[in-house]
């Protein structure tokens, strides 16, 4: 009995889930997936989306590691094709020249025009193509992020600068601040004087 009951309830759970998914209220999925009440379908899409967030974090896990995996090969790579670019480079050039050869004996031989082929190899030496370690090095740096091992990142914001380059000008911004603020102190100063100036002159 308790098995038939939880496949029911899996079962409702995964049309509650295609109901929740298309924008429907708790009381059309109620009535849809004829439960008992609004409470039964809240505990349900509870149920849902506990489910969804377990599969997200596992996923993410999945997708970080299929991404260390892609980088750790382009590393591979790089450091064997850095390791590559450090043997001596080989060219081989070839020469040809017009020959004459003889065909036949004694009398009979005759001269037969031919091509000769003549191969040269030279060995240069090679310190290694920046760029591979360059390559690696990227590769490291995109470990770090997806491992979280970088240092937060500083930002400093300068507001006069964003400003300007807003094409506001924040020194007379500030300035009108100030003035403002100035004249505002001194209205307060001013009124609180004249209450003084009344309150001395009743005590007289």
């Amino acid at each position: 009995m308790r098995t038939q009951a939880r496949a029911r309830i899996a079962s409702r759970r995964v049309e509650v889930a295609e109901l929740l998914l298309q924008g429907r209220t708790y009381q059309e999925i109620a009535v849809a997936v004829k439960a008992k009440s609004t409470k039964t379908v809240h505990d349900d899409v509870v149920a849902v989306i506990t489910e969804w967030q377990a599969e997200q974090k596992h996923n993410v896990s999945e997708w970080v590691a299929l991404e260390l995996s892609k980088v750790g090969r382009i590393e591979s790579q790089a450091w064997a094709a850095w390791e590559r670019s450090q043997h001596d480079a080989e060219t081989v050039s070839t020469e040809t020249a017009s020959i004459t050869i003889k065909s036949g004996r004694g009398r009979g031989s005759i001269e037969v025009p031919a091509l000769q082929h003549k191969e040269t190899r030279t060995l240069k030496g090679q310190v290694g193509e920046p760029r591979f370690l360059e390559a690696a090095l990227k590769c490291v740096a995109r470990r770090c992020q997806l491992l979280g091992l970088d240092a937060p990142t500083k930002i400093q914001v300068d507001w006069r600068e964003e400003a300007e380059r807003a094409g506001v000008n924040a020194s007379e911004i500030f300035e009108e601040m100030v003035n403002e603020f100035a004249t505002r102190l001194d209205g307060a100063g001013g009124g609180r004087g004249v209450g003084r100036s009344e309150e001395t002159d009743a005590e007289e």
